[in-house]
């Protein structure tokens, strides 16, 4: 019997034949050329036996062109198998299947994209919150309904009949709410099963209540009655229900993409809703606040969401007064974004000699762009940058002055309308000299008199009023530079009546003040609401006449650079979904939420769902133990940890 093996049709030799067999694991013998089971010629087939090698299979023959290779087999009586023949039937079916089992578990449990891994990620941290939450709404339940149960008690003590066993039932709740961020739960009543000695409209009206009951729970309460019934809530940031802390990932994330170009983010306020701002309504906007309460980093906040944003230049472009020598804004040099020109060298204005020059340069920018939409036939620069075509629009300028009483208190001269009245009254008192002494006839004595008010003529014109100029500058600029797509930023940390005079608070109607006192908010606000505010960040939003107690956003100095540095180099992201968390971030929320206190478990249980490992948070607060560091804008020692207190932040 011949065994013969089918063979690739394009191969044409035994030397490439046999790796290939050994590769699929096929034995291939050494026989040769023809064997056959019943051939009696020993010396052909029997070199296996005697170690020689026939004619027929010698190494050096070559196949015929056209005529398949054959090799024989080690066992003729076994079938011959074809290499390039896929397997079939059950051996198919089962190297198959891991593939295709494969494909379709893709097809319907396909891998999640990045973003969808942060969805999830958010969303099972939502769960996870959620669960907690709903335990301490079970815990604080039962705390209110035993506070409650132990007043009627103290009741039931002056009735007539004490001992009458009068069975007691504790107050239940049939629903609690939360807000998003966790500052503040509500709990309903269950009116329907309240006990005999206890009245709805009490809750409402009578103190104790909420006195008796506050301690109980750790919080601050506050009862509510209406007609959709009777509610209780419990504060567990503060006395607002506002978060005592916030990060700019956790304001900027909920911004919406559909918001016109310039909105910007303020913070958060009551029930977790976040507070916006558009330039193109107000249009220009006031900061004020004592120093280290945060105006400085709101500033700076406001500038870096513009930025990660993804405004260009050709939308943006910023004048920055910084009269701290340049130190507020010097992480903002280079920045493309910056308007330069022959005056205003940089973009950003950093002595008291320069402002005026730049003023009146601004001044003359807007003039020129009045004059500009006025012929082309708008009303103001939003219409214009519609109605032409996009090589032809003019960018919007924002001019921010981080310290205006800098500029307002200054003594260094007369303005113009100053020095007219005060040459005015001079003329007066002198007139009035020469006419009560009686010397009109003496020649001498009167060129004494006009020599004299010349000199102090000459004197008031050399030196000029300036914060009065600048002011009354600053308030004819505001009052056309909307229109021209000009707005003004003010900030500064004395908001007195003489900083923030009538001119400027007609001009400026949206005002954001951080805590100050009660003299700075009423020259800001008209009212004492912006004294004496809790935390750092926290501030008084005033919006077309109303006061809104909002908490605005942390941005750290890593961010600010980080956000800088996208924008100078051209690498502009529409979206930062979640910005890096420092050393720097830690110790600020210590500071202001935990009185100082770095207790590493404390601090991980805030920052674990922003991906900060422990072990990193320990590491970092063990290697400043001992040291000096600055944190928003003062400086603290951390303060080793002891046997029975963690590490604290101490003000140097």
């Amino acid at each position: 019997m011949k065994a013969k093996l089918k063979l690739p049709t394009n191969i044409h030799d035994s030397r490439v034949l046999i790796p290939m067999a050994k590769r699929r694991g096929i034995h291939l013998g050494s026989s040769s050329y023809e064997a056959s089971t019943s051939s009696k010629d020993i010396e052909t087939s029997s070199h296996e036996i005697e170690g020689k090698m026939s004619k027929e299979v010698s190494m050096d023959s070559h196949p015929i062109k056209g005529k398949p290779l054959e090799i024989p087999y080690d066992t003729p009586d076994k079938p011959s198998t074809d290499l390039s023949k896929k397997p079939r039937g059950l051996i198919r079916l089962v190297k198959l299947l891991p593939g295709r089992i494969k494909r379709f578990w893709e097809i319907f449990f396909p891998t999640l994209t990045v973003d969808q891994l942060r969805d999830k990620k958010d969303l099972e941290l939502i769960q996870s919150r959620t669960k907690l939450v709903e335990k301490e709404c079970h815990v604080y339940a039962r705390q209110v309904s035993n506070a409650l149960a132990q007043l009627g008690e103290k009741e039931l003590l002056y009735s007539p009949n004490p001992e009458a066993g009068r069975k007691l039932r504790k107050v239940r709740f049939d629903m609690g709410t939360w807000d998003e961020l966790f500052t503040k739960l509500v709990l309903s009543v269950d009116t329907k099963h309240l006990p005999a000695y206890v009245s709805i409209s009490q809750f409402g009206i009578d103190p104790k209540f909420s006195l008796d009951i506050a301690p109980r729970v750790g919080h601050d309460v506050k009862w509510e009655v209406d007609n959709s019934g009777c509610r209780i809530t419990v504060y567990r940031k503060g006395k607002d229900g506002l978060p005592d802390y916030v990060n700019i990932d956790e304001l900027w994330k909920r911004f919406p993409d559909n918001k016109p170009l310039f909105t910007v983010p303020v913070g958060f306020g009551d029930n977790s809703t976040s507070y916006w701002i558009d330039p193109t309504e107000y249009p220009h906007l006031l900061v004020a606040g004592g120093t280290g309460w945060g105006k400085s980093n709101f500033i700076n906040q406001l500038l870096c969401f513009w930025l990660n944003r993804g405004l260009k230049p050709s939308d943006l472009q910023l004048v920055l007064f910084d009269l701290k020598k340049g130190m507020e804004f010097s992480a903002y040099e280079g920045l493309p974004h910056l308007y330069r020109d022959e005056v205003i060298k940089t973009g950003i204005i950093e002595t008291l000699g320069d402002v005026r020059p730049a003023m009146n340069r601004l001044q003359e920018i807007l003039d020129d762009r009045l004059e500009l939409i006025k012929k082309a036939g708008f009303k103001n620069l939003q219409e214009y940058n519609w109605g032409v075509k996009p090589e032809k629009r003019i960018p919007a300028i924002f001019i921010i002055y981080d310290e205006w009483a800098k500029i307002r208190l200054s003594r260094s001269g007369f303005g113009k309308s100053a020095a007219l009245k005060a040459i005015s009254k001079l003329a007066e008192e002198t007139t009035e000299d020469i006419l009560r002494e009686g010397v009109g006839a003496n020649h001498d004595k009167l060129v004494e008199k006009t020599e004299g008010m010349g000199k102090e003529v000459l004197k008031i014109q050399q030196g000029r009023h300036f914060g009065l100029q600048a002011e009354q500058d600053l308030s004819d600029f505001t009052n056309l530079s909307r229109a021209g797509g000009m707005y003004v930023i003010l900030s500064t940390q004395h908001p007195s009546a003489e900083v923030i005079s009538g001119l400027i608070r007609c001009n400026f109607s949206t005002k954001i003040i951080l805590n100050t006192s009660q003299g700075g908010s009423q020259a800001a606000l008209g009212n004492w609401n912006a004294s004496g505010l809790e935390f750092k960040g926290r501030a008084i939003l005033e919006d077309r006449g109303e006061n809104i107690k909002v908490q605005t956003a942390f941005i750290s100095t890593k961010d600010i650079g980080g956000i800088v540095y996208r924008a100078t180099t051209g690498d502009i992201q529409p979206r930062i979904e979640k910005l890096g968390i420092g050393i720097e971030e830690i110790l600020t929320f210590a500071l202001h939420s935990r009185g100082g206190n770095l207790e590493v478990g404390e601090l991980y249980g805030y920052f674990k769902p922003k991906g900060v490992a422990r072990n990193w948070i320990y590491d970092e607060l063990r290697r400043l133990e001992g040291q000096e560091v600055t944190v928003s804008g003062e400086k603290y020692l951390v303060k080793p940890r002891g046997n029975h207190a963690a590490r604290k932040l101490e003000r140097i």
